[in-house]
């Protein structure tokens, strides 16, 4: 269980309403609270976040484990009474990539709205993808014509997002939702953990036939911006730093190179060993890490990237920004 208060900024013109945002993964669940100017940003005001692992077993059999479920309920359960106590008054949730590859989504939003009383929206990964990528940066102090690529290494599913900035409007160029995520690679390829050299291999080859197949822009260079969980918990794990010690979206980098010897590190270590790093920022996904670290390895390649940025901002920010526009009249 985390938890971390934003500092709110100081001078912004908003609206005095508060609105919540929830997104619910493979392996998380997050929750954000924020106001929204009148412009059409928001200002972080609190996170939550909760290991629910809805994605246990969906990849082999296409059912939402009963144990799953449960998780799903208490966190949604929590995250609508932190909600109600600060008084919010629109509270947007969605599903991503295991709700997606439920057998049955819709017996999924039912279980939701009867349960907890939330209503629960699953998105395709192509709007997953575009909502990120708006969320990862526009947190980022970037020059006003830049390309981003903007990767999102979630559980079941990584995102890929292309787009250009130029005088203030973002334009989408291309954007992949990819079927490899640090759950869904753990349960298909690794029978243990540190796994095999034949396990590794064939991760890395089903991350690669994965990337083969995703629509790419054709030239030009682009930024790498990482965005969600594995990316930001690494940047944590290397910094030795505790979740919420970035309150003020500062970003943080990492090399392609660094990337490289902490997979060759993670995927020597058995759970407890890799929980050892750092049990704040690894409680919840010390299984699965090395895995992610793995897609991250073959995506810094892929993509012939040495550095990327890494956002403290996300989907849940992202869906704040389109609530914010719509508030302001933009959207």
């Amino acid at each position: 269980m985390v938890g971390s208060v934003i500092r709110q900024n100081e001078g912004v013109d908003r609206v005095s309403q508060i609105f919540g945002t929830i997104d619910v993964g493979t392996n998380t669940a997050h929750l954000l609270l924020f106001s929204a100017t009148l412009s059409g940003g928001i200002v972080p005001l609190r996170t939550e976040t909760r290991y629910v692992r809805l994605g246990q077993g969906v990849d082999a059999s296409g059912e939402v484990h009963p144990d799953a479920l449960e998780r799903l309920r208490v966190a949604l359960s929590d995250f609508g009474a932190i909600a109600a106590g600060a008084g919010v008054e629109r509270l947007v949730t969605v599903g991503t990539s295991a709700s997606r590859d439920s057998a049955d989504p819709e017996s999924l939003v039912n279980f939701v709205r009867e349960h907890t009383g939330i209503d629960y929206e699953i998105i395709s990964g192509e709007d997953e993808a575009l909502l990120t990528s708006i969320g990862a940066v526009s947190c980022l102090d970037l020059p006003n014509d830049i390309r981003t690529v903007v990767v999102d290494i979630g559980g079941g599913s990584t995102e890929l997002t292309y787009t250009h900035r130029s005088d203030g409007v973002m334009t989408l160029d291309a954007l992949s939702s990819l079927n490899v995520g640090s759950v869904r690679l753990t349960e298909r390829c690794f029978g243990q953990l540190p796994p095999t050299a034949s396990q590794v291999a064939e991760a890395e080859s089903t991350v690669r036939t994965a990337l083969e197949a995703a629509s790419k822009p054709v030239d030009g260079e682009w930024m790498m911006v990482g965005a969600a969980g594995t990316i930001r918990a690494l940047a944590l794990i290397v910094e030795e730093a505790a979740p919420g010690s970035r309150p003020n979206g500062q970003p943080s980098n990492l090399s392609r190179s660094l990337v490289g010897e902490w997979r060759r590190n993670l995927l020597t270590r058995t759970f407890d060993e890799t929980l050892a790093l750092n049990p704040a920022v690894l409680a919840g996904r010390a299984d699965v890490i090395a895995a992610g670290v793995l897609v991250l390895d073959v995506v810094f390649d892929y993509l012939g990237a040495d550095q990327c940025i890494v956002s403290p901002w996300g989907l849940r920010h992202g869906l704040a920004i389109k609530v914010a526009r719509q508030l302001a009249g933009l959207a």
